[in-house]
Parts: C-alpha cells; structure tokens; sequence
C-alpha cells in the first residue's frame, strides 16, 4: 500500500518533530476544514486549498513530521517520544 511505504520512509529518514498534542489540533483543524467545504461554507479556490491543507495537515500529523518544522528547527515532541 502507498500510503504505508510513505510512513515507513519518513520514520526510517527522519525525525519526527510533530507531537501527540499537535498531532491532534492538525487532525481537529483538518476535520473542520472539510465540515466548512461540505456544508458550503468555504468554496471554489478557497474550498480547494482548503482540503489541501487538510490533507497535508492529516498526512504530517499521521507521520510525525512537518517539513516546515524542520526548516525552522521547531519540535512539539515530548523528550521521550
């Protein structure tokens, strides 16, 4: 499957630098997100980018890691995570 062969590569090349904590604001953020779209509060090219951002926002959540938390140097990991 894709998706796992993505989860295996970014747990063996890199360290995770998202939480547990921010894992679940991006999941909450995401799923609003796609409430706002289906319910037609956002739309056209807004609406778009919006559930692009969701996607990303669930996938970096899933995985443990944000490329842009990594190009600033931020981590929300716990010491022992």
């Amino acid at each position: 499957m894709p998706g796992e062969a993505v989860v295996q590569w970014a747990h063996m090349n890199n360290k995770k630098n998202v939480g547990k904590i921010d894992s679940i604001v991006r999941y909450i953020i995401a799923a609003l997100l796609v409430i706002a779209y289906a319910m037609g509060w956002i739309s056209g090219l807004l609406g778009i980018v919006a559930l692009v951002v969701a996607v990303v926002m669930v996938v970096t959540g899933f995985i443990h890691l944000c490329p842009l938390y990594r190009l600033f140097g931020i981590s929300t990991c716990a010491a022992n995570e």
